[in-house]
């Protein structure tokens, strides 16, 4: 993510290539510029595993 832009690889896959990730609580102010990162779940059994993140150049 670089400022309100975000681009996703899942597996090697791009998902996402350079969106604008809007702020979904409140759309009139821009997405939060920093904050806690958060893993979903709809309900269904879910395990999370492996994950790392790293800050890019």
């Amino acid at each position: 993510m670089v400022g309100a832009k975000v681009t996703v690889q899942l597996n090697d896959q791009l998902v996402v290539d350079n969106v604008t990730l809007e702020n979904y609580w409140d759309r009139r102010r821009p997405i939060f510029p920093t904050g806690q990162i958060e893993l979903q779940n709809h309900g269904n059994t879910l395990w999370f595993r492996n994950i790392f993140i790293r800050e890019l150049p």
